[in-house]
């Protein structure tokens, strides 16, 4: 077994999942494709981070959110199955909170992340991005309509699955919606801590500031994404994290034409009002995003707030 890792291949894991491989480390902690011997499935088994894990109130926080994500059935989110805990033997056979590994088990996914193919392949074309963000923005309206926000939304988060059978394109699974945050519950953005609930690039100002999170906050995430498809970068870069992430309280974000200057002005002006400032002056919905895109009419902005 590699150096870090929780589990080995072959190990049985709380009697009923026995590990295939090692894929990779996710911001939550480690991930396994295992086998669930009960359903004789493969299936994707995430570790939850052991200072997340010995803090009772953030588990306790994240079986909720798990419950309310079980109920979204959708063909662009993840499906997740299962909490559960893995007892290890200590050297002294006396089980401790140590010992003990909290872990999640969800749908297993093959394909690449949308960042990485960005990293890749580079911007892509808004006839390549448009079905993406057709099928991200229904997995994000699903949830929604499930009173779940994401909360953590970026390009690594989701999955491009290759077509097969019948199918004729791409299917783009949004995955760990509430993860981030419910797994680290305790933590927020302080210079004392350094630490930030989310990823820094993709934030929106009211996660910055400790505000009310609602769906308005995924739209903003959705727009950084789409900026980063058509243009090939984000829109607030800076030497740190903490740096790029108070730039957007400050500064409007320059536009994607800047990079790309034979840009649609349809997408470019879809694009910064999902990232407006002010979470009442986005679109209302992931589907109106959608609906813009495809040059429909919806909702004229609401006077800013400041």
């Amino acid at each position: 077994m590699a150096r870090n890792q929780s589990f080995r291949s072959d190990e049985l894991v709380a009697g009923r999942y026995k590990i295939v491989r090692f894929i990779g480390r996710g911001g939550m902690g480690q991930v396994y494709e295992a086998d669930d011997l009960e359903l004789r499935e493969r299936v994707a088994l995430k570790t939850v981070r052991p200072e997340a894990a010995l803090d009772r109130s953030a588990i306790e926080h994240f079986m909720r959110e798990i419950q309310l994500a079980r109920k979204v059935t959708h063909p662009n989110v993840c499906r997740i199955f299962d909490l559960g805990h893995h007892q290890a033997a200590s050297a002294t056979g006396r089980a401790t909170p140590e010992s003990e590994t909290t872990f999640l088990t969800m749908e297993l996914l093959s394909g690449e992340t949308l960042a990485d193919k960005l990293k890749r392949a580079g911007r892509m074309s808004v006839s390549e991005v448009l079905p993406l963000v057709v099928q991200m923005a229904s997995g994000l309206a699903a949830a929604h309509a499930a009173c779940i926000i994401h909360r953590g939304f970026k390009s690594g988060d989701v999955i491009l699955v290759p077509p097969k059978d019948n199918q004729s394109e791409t299917r783009a699974v949004v995955t760990d919606f509430g993860l981030a945050r419910s797994a680290s519950a305790s933590e927020s953005m302080t210079a004392s801590t350094g630490g930030i609930a989310g990823t820094p690039a993709y934030m929106a100002p009211e996660q910055i500031e400790g505000g009310e999170i609602t769906p308005a906050t995924d739209i903003y995430s959705l727009g950084i994404v789409m900026y980063e498809m058509v243009s090939g970068t984000l829109p607030f870069t800076a030497d740190t994290p903490l740096a790029a992430a108070v730039k957007r309280l400050k500064e409007a974000p320059p536009s994607p034409r800047t990079h790309v200057s034979e840009l649609d002005p349809k997408w470019e002006s879809v694009i910064l009002r999902c990232l407006e400032r002010n979470a009442a002056d986005r679109y209302a919905s992931a589907e109106q995003v959608v609906e813009a895109l495809r040059g429909q009419r919806v909702a004229p902005l609401r006077p800013s707030r400041g």
